[in-house]
């Protein structure tokens, strides 16, 4: 009965010095959630004109508007935070590894894009000279049936009216210029 005693005491004072340690890592946690708060509005318009408008520019030139915007924001006084990542605010790491098993290559570059295609509200047009973009877009899409085809293919009319009839998407490539029948 000793014995019983003493492991039911051993096992009470583990447990508190485990609650004793959740409840420092919830006291940090919650001073990082009152961060996170007291910058959200900032964050938020960030992101939101990063979706909106860098999606045509380079890495290079993304990070120049972000630090525009940052400075623009700074001195209305509203706050955000420095050096804001994009990448980690708008996306979550098991999104990015999925994206990089489904043939997303690993640079900041890709899983910006791959952030802007995943929260795109009209289709978009992706310039990919390489081709990684499109096998990226083909193994997301496969259990949607998606269906590739090139503008210069005899049969594209035929390809789009099908694709629309049964609800496929359509990747379409080799555009050199906009058809007005993709509108």
């Amino acid at each position: 009965e000793m014995n019983s005693v003493t492991k039911k005491v051993d096992r009470a004072e583990e447990l508190l010095t485990s609650l004793d340690a959740e409840k420092l890592r919830w006291s940090g946690s919650s001073t990082t959630f009152d961060y996170q708060m007291s910058t959200l509005i900032g964050d938020s318009l960030i992101s939101a004109a990063f979706l909106t408008y860098a999606g045509i520019f380079d890495h290079r030139n993304r990070k120049q508007l972000i630090m525009e915007w940052t400075e623009a924001l700074e001195a209305t006084a509203l706050p955000l935070r420095n050096e804001i990542d994009m990448i980690g605010y708008l996306s979550k790491p098991s999104e990015q590894i999925q994206w990089r098993a489904l043939g997303l290559p690993s640079d900041d570059l890709a899983i910006e894009n791959a952030i802007l295609l995943s929260r795109f509200k009209r289709f978009p047009l992706v310039i990919d000279p390489s081709g990684q973009a499109c096998d990226f877009l083909m193994n997301r899409h496969a259990s949607e049936r998606i269906i590739k085809c090139s503008i210069l293919e005899g049969n594209f009319m035929k390809t789009l009216a099908n694709a629309i009839r049964f609800g496929n998407p359509l990747l379409v490539t080799e555009v050199e210029e906009l058809d007005p029948i993709l509108n």
